[in-house]
């Protein structure tokens, strides 16, 4: 019977295959073989193994596929292994992608499980996949997280880098273009 075995001769009945091994012969199988890796045969008396989906792997004789950890990813059927997504990418448990990390987010490790936002006064300007935040330059500000512009300071205010707000100019000084990196004095 397919799945089954005999290991001796003149044996009184045939035995089933273990949990990772398969038998595809009608009779005279005298041993089971293992499933290779990237395959798998659950239960006893398998008469095949079956691959693995993609963002799933399996090792040799196993008896099911496992997950790709988060931030490791597998792109085929029947892997043996994972592939680790790289900066500015994240994958979640069983992925058989990596995603790329948004604008205003960031991933700055390989093997990433999920990308951080961009804090107040920083952004990423990167449409996707950004490794790091950058700051906002003097005369820009930005006072929300998870931002991939900065926004010019109005006539009449200023900033330094990696400003969360503008600065109005004092009594006596001004600021006449968007964008000013510091007030004037009046004479």
């Amino acid at each position: 019977d397919f799945g089954k075995f005999a290991e001796e001769a003149e044996s009184s009945a045939c035995e089933n295959c273990d949990e990772g091994k398969y038998s595809a012969d009608v009779e005279g199988a005298s041993s089971c073989i293992a499933c290779g890796a990237g395959r798998h045969a659950s239960g006893v008396g398998n008469d095949a193994c079956y691959i693995c989906a993609a963002g799933k792997y399996s090792l040799l004789a196993s008896d099911e596929c496992s997950n790709c950890e988060s931030g490791k990813y597998s792109a085929s059927q029947e892997s043996s292994s994972c592939s680790i997504c790289e900066k500015g990418f994240f994958s979640l448990s069983g992925s058989s992608v990596c995603t790329a990390c948004s604008a205003g987010y960031y991933s700055s490790s390989t093997g990433s499980s999920g990308c951080t936002a961009c804090g107040i006064g920083k952004i990423s300007s990167a449409l996707t996949a950004s490794t790091e935040c950058a700051d906002c330059e003097a005369g820009e500000y930005n006072g929300v997280e998870a931002q991939s512009v900065c926004l010019s300071c109005d006539v009449g205010t200023y900033s330094g880098a990696s400003a969360t707000a503008c600065i109005d100019c004092g009594p006596g000084t001004y600021a006449a273009t968007l964008k000013s990196v510091a007030c004037l004095s009046c004479e």
